[in-house]
C-alpha cells in the first residue's frame, strides 16, 4: 500500500511539474506560442474570431509605424486564449504589422522581466498600447468596453496616434 501512494504521490508530482512547464513565461512573440502546444487553440480561437469589418475597415490607413502594443497574457488564461487571437486577426484584416511585444505571465501574473511591477498588471489579457516615444497612450483590459475593434478604433481616434 505505501508503494501505490508513494508511486501516485509521484505521478503527481510530476504531472503538476510538467502543467507548470507548459505555461509560457517572460517577453516573447507569436513564435512561442505556434512552437508550443498552445498553438492548437490559438489557432482554434483565430479562426472562430468574427470581426466587426466596418470598424476595422474605419481604421486610419499607415499607421503601424506611430504605436506599439504590449500584451501581457496567461496562456492559462481562457480570456487570454479569446481575446489575443482575435485581436491579431483585427491586425492581420488591417494588413498593418505595428510593433507587437508579448509578455506572458504565470497564474499568479507576476513575470520576472525587469520593469513589470510598473506596468501594474491586475488582469490578464492587457492590451497596452504606447506612442512612438514609449508613452502609454490607453490599455484593454482583461475584456474590451465594447468590443476590441471598437475600443482600438476609439483609443486610435482620441489620441490621434495615426497623425504625425
Amino acid at each position: 500500500m505505501k508503494k501505490i501512494i508513494s508511486i501516485l504521490f509521484i505521478v503527481t508530482i510530476v504531472t503538476f511539474a510538467q502543467a507548470q512547464n507548459h505555461i509560457l513565461k517572460g517577453k516573447g512573440n507569436l513564435d512561442m506560442i505556434y512552437g508550443s502546444e498552445h498553438k492548437d487553440w490559438f489557432e482554434k480561437n483565430y479562426s472562430e474570431a468574427v470581426l466587426d469589418e466596418v470598424t476595422v475597415k474605419s481604421f486610419p490607413q499607415n499607421i503601424e509605424s506611430n504605436f506599439k502594443i504590449l500584451i501581457v497574457l496567461g496562456t492559462w488564461c481562457s480570456d487570454s486564449r479569446k481575446q489575443v487571437p482575435h485581436f491579431f486577426k483585427i491586425l492581420d484584416y488591417w494588413h498593418i504589422k505595428p510593433n507587437v511585444e508579448l509578455l506572458f505571465v504565470d497564474e499568479a501574473k507576476n513575470s520576472k522581466v525587469k520593469g513589470y511591477k510598473k506596468l501594474r498588471i491586475n488582469y490578464v489579457p492587457t492590451f497596452i498600447i504606447y506612442n512612438t516615444k514609449g508613452k502609454e497612450i490607453d490599455r484593454i483590459v482583461e475584456t474590451p468596453k465594447v468590443s476590441l475593434e471598437k475600443d482600438l478604433k476609439t483609443i486610435i481616434d482620441i489620441t490621434n496616434i495615426h497623425l504625425p
